[in-house]
């Protein structure tokens, strides 16, 4: 597979290829909010972003979700289609972007509700925001069968790609792509059997 990893999160809407196909990729990665982050002080990325103008944690997120469905030996990438490829990059990817971006608006809110003045109680609209996008990805990946896709490819031996929102845990950030340490180990032993 030749994926462009440098591509992802920016201004380029080609990333690679896979198997001959187009990877198509729109979930460009806006810029570090440096101070105005609502996660500035938990973020371990904020040193790396004064090189790179993106916003780290939104690029670990997406790049990671997206290497996992379309690499061709940790992801279904060999059996997708033209067509699934691009949704995947056009249409779950800017969906997940905005997944992240809430969960960064609302990673410092220390309730779900506000009052107004007259003292009536509200939920603060981004939990809503979240909710329909949580409930667009549901849909996306129905339609595109790809739960379906990945057990017949992999079985029940390997998770499907899902997100982990909770990438401000340094302990997730050194773990990486879930199962990779077994496979690695899997191909060492396969290796010295030879």
């Amino acid at each position: 597979m030749a994926l462009n990893i440098t591509k992802l999160g920016r201004l380029e809407t080609q990333v690679g290829l896979v198997k001959g196909k187009k990877l198509r990729f729109l979930g460009q990665v806006g810029p570090c909010l440096k101070d105005n982050c609502p996660i500035k002080d938990l973020c371990q990325y904020a040193a790396k972003n004064s090189a790179d103008s993106r916003c780290t944690y939104a690029y670990v997120f997406l790049s990671s979700l997206y290497r996992e469905w379309v690499d061709v030996e940790y992801g279904i990438g060999d059996v997708l289609n033209q067509m699934e490829l691009d949704r995947i990059g056009v249409h779950l990817m800017p969906l997940y972007y905005q997944l992240i971006r809430f969960h960064m608006d609302t990673f410092n809110l220390e309730r779900t509700t506000y009052e107004n003045k007259a003292g009536g109680k509200f939920e603060y609209p981004q939990f809503k925001s979240i909710r329909e996008v949580l409930h667009q990805l549901r849909i996306e990946l129905k339609e595109l069968n790809l739960e379906k896709k990945w057990e017949k490819k992999f079985g029940n031996d390997k998770a499907l790609p899902s997100p982990s929102l909770d990438l401000l845990n340094p302990d997730n950030m050194q773990r990486g792509r879930v199962g990779a340490y077994e496979d690695m180990v899997a191909k060492a032993k396969a290796g010295k059997k030879k």
